[in-house]
């Protein structure tokens, strides 16, 4: 069909050249006409408008005749044709020659116009026979502007002859190139319409050749689908064609390699999935069991706290009564010596107390030492269970990177189905079958891109879980780091209590030893008893900071069990998710195993 669209059109555009080159002939017959016109006008016209008309008309006939130089198609006609336009081409000589002479004819009249007339302008070549002449000037037009003029009308005859002879000379030869030109393009015409009908019965011939090796494609083609709508992609077409169809055949094979190769791949991902599923309920479980002990030492952490509270409410009121003892003191330092016995009692009691509080204050130390372990224990379980937890989003990460691929490679079978599909549309009912596979593997497609999306929402959600732990988390690791400061300053605070105690227990030693020298050194007792009102002035508000720090202690480890709570939670969910997660990996694994690979 395009061979003989080619011809068509080619016979087309000889035939419109040839019109083309007629009409120049056209053109250049008018041309001629108009130049006569313009010479024939030339007498009547004034002397002010000179020769721009006739010189409008020869420039018009000199580009028609330029135009002859462009005929190309009317030349290769035939030797007749080529005659005639060299007959036409020298008609331009005898015209310029003509024409160079007439013009020489007619200047001579303008230099005679200027001599006769008043105005030049207005007057023309007939006013010399018919205008009145002054008698001055009769002279003249008698000896030279008549004479003139005789010449002039006598060159306008020659013109008008040679003009219309070679008006005529183009007429005759165009009517020969006319029968010419229509003969040729008859045979063109005749030539074409057996061109084309050779073309068309080729076309015939080859169109049944193609159908006839397009269905034994499509045949081939189909049975390769017939065996893939069953699942088996061990089989691969043989075709060698390099038509739409051979493409289509190279494409199928090419997508059941990708589909194999992705379908073992996905295999080998939902074995690994199966597997990771596994180890995450294994570290969730670990991380219960961790969370668990965590809830269990802060309980104890608590209960420790709760005694220490009770230790040091003991200690107020241990360091009240060594305050009021040192009131009694110093408002009896004037009875010293008279009751020297009672104040040697006094000391006694007082050095008991201090005894006991001594051994009160290194039980509370032992108390905070194990709260320092406790927390210590505490801080390294917490760590390694968010650990365990930051590790699940890598894991997470590849499963996302899996369904991705199970979604691209659902949106490539889609488009494969969707172009198998059109193809069956063009091959018509040879291509039913085909068009069916092709909708099977568009719905596998769909039901793909469907599981995939809910894997990966899924797993979105359980990113999110994870991210609201791992804040918690973070929050629980901070409120520790609390603690262990807390605890910190209370084993320092309890530190200085016992340096302090042990003090107050050697200078009691000390005014033990010295009663019997109580009344050589009353003043230096009176100086201690303020030193010694100043120290329980000391420990009194140490204890005050100790409560308050217990207090801080006792909120921290409050938030630290709701922060466990939480985090319990959120193990459970994963869990939860972690189970959703295997089961849509043993479906995915039970439907590949319906397809048979190589």
């Amino acid at each position: 069909m395009s061979a003989g669209t080619g011809v068509f059109m080619v016979s087309s555009n000889f035939s419109s050249q040839l019109q083309r080159d007629k009409n120049v002939l056209g053109q250049l017959s008018m041309a001629v006409e108009k130049l006569s016109i313009a010479v024939n006008r030339l007498p009547y016209e004034p002397f002010r408008d000179k020769l721009n008309a006739l010189n409008a008309a020869s420039a018009e006939v000199d580009q028609a005749f330029a135009s002859l130089e462009t005929m190309t198609a009317i030349t290769t006609i035939g030797e007749d044709v080529t005659v005639a336009l060299e007959a036409v081409r020298g008609l331009k000589e005898l015209a310029d020659q003509r024409l160079i002479v007439f013009l020489e004819k007619y200047q001579p009249l303008v230099a005679d116009a200027a001599q006769v007339f008043l105005f030049v302008g207005e007057r023309k070549i007939l006013d010399f026979y018919t205008f009145d002449i002054a008698p001055v000037k009769r002279g003249y037009l008698t000896a030279k502007a008549l004479p003139n003029t005789v010449a002039f009308l006598t060159s306008l005859e020659t013109m008008n002859d040679t003009l219309r002879r070679s008006i005529k000379t183009i007429e005759d030869q165009f009517l020969i190139i006319d029968a010419v030109v229509v003969e040729a393009s008859a045979q063109a015409s005749q030539l074409t319409v057996v061109m084309l009908a050779v073309i068309l019965i080729l076309t015939l011939l080859l169109a049944f050749l193609l159908a006839n090796g397009l269905a034994r494609a499509i045949i081939s083609v189909e049975h390769n689908i017939s065996i893939l709508k069953d699942g088996d992609l061990t089989n691969r077409s043989n075709l060698t064609r390099k038509d739409e169809i051979g493409t289509l055949s190279a494409n199928l094979n090419q997508f059941m390699d990708t589909l194999t190769t992705t379908l073992q791949e996905i295999q080998h991902v939902s074995q690994a999935n199966v597997a990771m599923k596994n180890s995450l309920v294994d570290s969730t479980s670990d991380a219960t069991a961790a969370i668990t002990q965590i809830g269990a030492n802060t309980g104890s952490m608590e209960s420790q706290i709760h005694l220490l509270d009770e230790k040091i409410a003991q200690s107020v009121e241990l360091v009240g009564k060594i305050g009021h003892n040192i009131g009694d003191l110093n408002r009896k330092i004037g009875e010293q010596l008279e009751v020297n016995s009672h104040s040697s009692a006094s000391v006694l009691g007082m050095v008991q107390s201090l005894d006991q509080m001594r051994a009160t204050m290194l039980k509370d130390l032992d108390s905070v030492k194990e709260l320092v372990q406790v927390s210590e224990t505490g801080r390294l379980v917490f760590e390694e269970a968010n650990r365990k937890i930051n590790e699940i989003p890598q894991s997470i990460g590849a499963i996302l990177e899996m369904a991705d691929v199970i979604d691209e490679l659902a949106g490539q079978t889609n488009l494969l189905a969707m172009n198998a599909a059109i193809e069956a549309a063009h091959a018509g009912e040879a291509g039913k079958g085909f068009a069916v596979v092709s909708e099977e593997i568009r719905k596998l497609a769909e039901a793909s891109t469907d599981s995939s999306r809910h894997i990966a929402a899924s797993i979105k959600t359980v990113v999110a879980t994870i991210d609201q732990a791992s804040k918690a988390n973070e929050r629980t690791r901070v409120t520790f780091e609390t603690i262990d400061t807390k605890i910190q300053v209370v084993s320092r605070s309890l530190d200085q209590i016992h340096g302090s105690l042990s003090a107050i227990q050697n200078g009691s030693q000390e005014v033990l030893a010295s009663i019997e020298d109580l009344k050589n050194r009353s003043e230096s007792v009176g100086r201690s008893s303020g030193r010694v009102g100043e120290a329980s002035q000391a420990i009194q508000e140490v204890m005050d900071d100790v409560g308050r720090i217990s207090s801080e202690v006792t909120t921290n480890i409050s938030e630290i069990a709701n922060g466990i709570q939480s985090i319990g939670g959120a193990v459970r969910q994963v869990s939860e998710l972690t189970t959703v997660v295997g089961q849509g990996s043993a479906r995915l694994d039970e439907e590949i195993q319906r397809f048979k690979l190589s």
